[in-house]
């Protein structure tokens, strides 16, 4: 596979193996209920620092029309809007987690079946805030308009080098489902010190991920990533920061169209760059 490699203010053809890891890793979404979730670990991801996020409790916001305001202490799990029975539409989740609070996992909006839709939850971690791993919307559904907003000095600090912050994922590794129009925001100071970045993860298209000011992230940008399905019309859109390897749309198994990475300001960029590569395409994108 061949890829741009931005070094010195210009790109340069070069060559890199493709994502060749593919690891199981079971959590526990809410008590009893258990979900896979398949990660893709491109290339070296790396995780620092030895902070600790112990097991505290899980709170909702079903209650309180999924609003969550968060400010300080420990949580497990927290989900703006969680499906309990047999809800078709998971949405209006609004989580703000800041401060000082300590965040295992942080779903705007979670379903436990593939016949749901999980749509129009949002994510916000700001002030000094540390989270584990971050979904706009998650679970084995179709996920469309969530969002994540990570700003601040928070820290992200992935799951032992895995996880990290997605606007929306299926955990269902079929073609059912869709992941579409979720978006990721990084900016101000925040780091994401641990796992990757996904707009959308799953088959989908028109996921988007910006990064601006002075973030840093360790990991891997997705505008787009699948196993088995396509990955269409992603965008990821470096405006200064610090990154590492980007790709505008990646499936494993199928193709890419129309996915595009954009660079602009003060950009480091400290890996390769490619706007789409799928498994059965012909050619890289590169924009």
């Amino acid at each position: 596979m061949y890829v741009y490699k931005y070094r010195g203010g210009i790109f340069i053809l070069s060559h890199i193996s493709p994502p060749v890891h593919s690891r199981q890793e079971e959590i526990i979404m809410h008590k009893n209920l258990k979900r896979t979730l398949y990660l893709c670990l491109l290339g070296s991801i790396s995780a620092f620092g030895t902070t600790t996020i112990g097991m505290a409790q899980d709170v909702n916001g079903n209650d309180s029309g999924g609003v969550l305001n968060i400010s300080t202490g420990t949580y497990d799990y927290v989900y703006g809007k969680l499906q309990t029975g047999s809800e078709t539409e998971i949405s209006g989740g609004n989580i703000s987690i800041s401060g000082d609070a300590v965040i295992g996992f942080v779903y705007g909006g979670a379903a436990s079946n593939n016949t749901s839709t999980v749509h129009n939850n949002q994510v916000t971690i700001s002030g000094s805030a540390q989270v584990k791993n971050v979904y706009g919307g998650g679970g084995y559904a179709n996920h469309k308009n969530n969002h994540v907003i990570i700003e601040g000095n928070a820290v992200i600090l992935g799951n032992n080098g895995a996880g990290g912050v997605y606007g929306g994922i299926s955990d269902d590794m079929t073609k059912i489902t869709t992941v579409s129009n979720n978006t990721v925001v990084i900016r101000g100071n925040a780091q994401i010190q641990g796992g990757d970045v996904y707009g959308g993860n799953g088959s989908g298209e028109s996921n988007t991920v910006t990064i601006e000011d002075n973030t840093s992230v360790d990991g891997t940008i997705y505008g787009g990533q699948s196993i088995y399905g396509n990955t269409n019309k992603n965008i990821v859109n470096i405006n200064n920061g610090t990154v590492h390897d980007v790709f505008g749309g990646l499936s494993l198994q199928q193709g890419t169209y129309g996915n595009s990475v954009n660079l602009r300001g003060n950009s480091k960029i400290l890996g390769d760059v490619c706007a789409g590569y799928g498994a059965n395409n012909t050619t890289i994108e590169m924009n």
